[in-house]
């Protein structure tokens, strides 16, 4: 019977640090994530601003150059670029062809809370009929519905990378009115990828 419960305040004293530990972890991404925001809005004077395509008819990917990072935090090295919603609004889809230097992405509004990107599709394009892509390129697409961008507002997409050193994206940033829309409506000869 003592075995039992000594067992169990072992078990118990496991449960407690276990959940302290992992209060820890959490407490301190918090802690990362508000300095990094911080940071990357105190640098929007530095970012390339981005005029969302707004029509289905003209999706198509462009270069964006990034100059050596001014951000680094925890090894990684920040860049990023903004862009405004406009009239009427609509949902953002936007892609990126895959660049091994990458690390992680996510997007927050200039000023204020939001909500960030929910999911990503890794896919590969089969047949190009999108401008700006070749075949065989491998792409990230992501959405981020209308109710959660308010027009008017800016918002900012950032990238953390591997090296602090010059390196290019080739993106689509698109803001589209159609509910109806899906992926392969928006980027026309992608298919998904296993992961």
């Amino acid at each position: 019977m003592k075995h039992m419960k000594t067992s169990i305040i072992i078990t118990w004293i496991t449960v407690l640090l276990t959940m302290a530990f992992i209060s820890n972890v959490h407490s301190q991404n918090d802690d990362l994530t508000t300095k990094r925001n911080k940071a990357i809005r105190d640098n929007t004077d530095s970012y390339i601003e981005l005029i969302p395509n707004t029509d289905l008819g003209k999706v198509h990917f462009s270069r964006i150059h990034f100059d050596e990072s001014k951000i680094e935090l925890e090894h990684l090295f920040y860049q990023a670029f903004m862009f405004r919603v406009p009239f009427p609004g609509g949902t953002l889809w936007w892609s990126m062809i895959s660049n091994p230097l990458l690390h992680s992405w996510y997007i927050i509004p200039k000023e204020g809370e939001g909500s960030g990107f929910k999911n990503f599709v890794n896919m590969i394009v089969k047949k190009p009929r999108v401008s700006g892509v070749n075949k065989g390129d491998k792409v990230i697409v992501q959405w981020l519905d209308e109710e959660y961008l308010i027009t008017g507002k800016s918002y900012i997409i950032w990238f953390a990378f591997l090296s602090k050193y010059p390196v290019d994206l080739v993106i689509s940033l698109n803001i589209l009115n159609d509910d109806q829309l899906k992926i392969n409506s928006v980027f026309k000869g992608f298919e998904g990828m296993e992961k």
